[in-house]
């Protein structure tokens, strides 16, 4: 089950890293998740570490999971700690986010740490 769901999840990372670059109402500048190019860059990234350790499978793969979350929730804080300053923030001076990619941040984070922690296979 956490490979099916990093195989999907990788997938869908993949796309909206891709997506990102093309002008849409959905995610990229000026999309209702607003992502610059370091911020597609990263989902392009994280979609396929997701797809690699979907390959692998076992254990490395839950603990995949548990980092990723980790890592995603503290995007998410550190993204909540600067929104007050405007509708778009720097994220650790890496990423640009806005208030809806924080809130999808948390989501990831809570998906892929339950997929880490749970005793499924």
């Amino acid at each position: 089950m956490v490979r099916k769901f990093l195989y999907v999840a990788g997938g869908v990372l993949l796309l909206i890293g891709i997506l990102g670059f093309f002008q849409n109402p959905i995610v990229g500048e000026g999309g209702l998740f607003h992502a610059d190019v370091a911020h597609n860059i990263v989902h392009i990234l994280t979609g396929l570490l997701s797809l690699i350790f979907a390959g692998i499978g076992g254990n490395a793969a839950k603990n995949f999971c548990k980092v990723f979350g980790i890592v995603y929730l503290l995007v998410a804080i550190f993204g909540f700690l600067g929104a007050g300053e405007s509708e778009v923030v720097s994220v650790l001076n890496i990423i640009e986010a806005n208030m809806a990619d924080h809130i999808l941040h948390v989501v990831i984070a809570l998906v892929y740490l339950g997929f880490g922690i749970c005793k499924c296979k």
